[in-house]
């Protein structure tokens, strides 16, 4: 099975020319650099590495595996990047469904302001009185009034408000009269 830690650590000893540079860099002993080193190889069915008691040098099998190792760091910390940027500054569609009492009395005033503080969002609202199938119509996030539990266990949801009904009348109109 590949770890692709073993190729991390291979391309931060090759940019760095010493297992005791990589290791302060990786945060590792040499030892363990040593041994994933040696697993790699082995594994790899080549020497990567010539060692000497005073310093490394690549094999020329090892400089093209340390490119291609390099680019594949390289790729994973884009990828990281991108994930980070979504999580720093919210970007895309947010689809949300809500009774329409919801939408005509609160929530339009917070999805202003969630647009206003992350412009590069875009929050579609579905405004209807009857349950959704969130997997089906692309729902984010579905705002609803319920006494139990979701019937979909695979929802995650979280209780937000407590609603009470009362109700309310006036007096007839004919005793306020009489």
């Amino acid at each position: 099975m590949i770890d692709w830690n073993d190729y991390w650590y291979f391309a931060l000893i090759a940019e760095e020319g010493s297992y005791s540079r990589a290791a302060i860099r990786a945060q590792v002993s040499k030892s363990v650099l040593s041994r994933r080193m040696s697993a790699l190889e082995e594994q790899l069915g080549v020497h990567l590495i010539q060692r000497t008691t005073r310093r490394l040098a690549l094999t020329k099998v090892g400089e093209q595996f340390a490119q291609e190792c390099q680019a594949l760091v390289n790729q994973s910390e884009r990828a990281r990047a991108v994930v980070q940027a979504v999580q720093e500054y919210p970007q895309g569609t947010l689809r949300i469904s809500a009774p329409v009492f919801m939408a005509e009395t609160w929530l339009g005033a917070l999805i202003n302001e969630f647009i206003a503080r992350w412009p590069l969002a875009n929050v579609q609202l579905l405004a209807v009185n009857r349950p959704v199938d969130m997997i089906a119509e692309g729902i984010d996030i579905a705002l609803s009034v319920s006494s139990g539990a979701l019937p979909d266990s695979s929802l995650h949801y979280k209780k937000i408000n407590t609603l009470y009904d009362i109700l309310v009348a006036s007096p007839p109109v004919g005793r306020a009269t009489s």
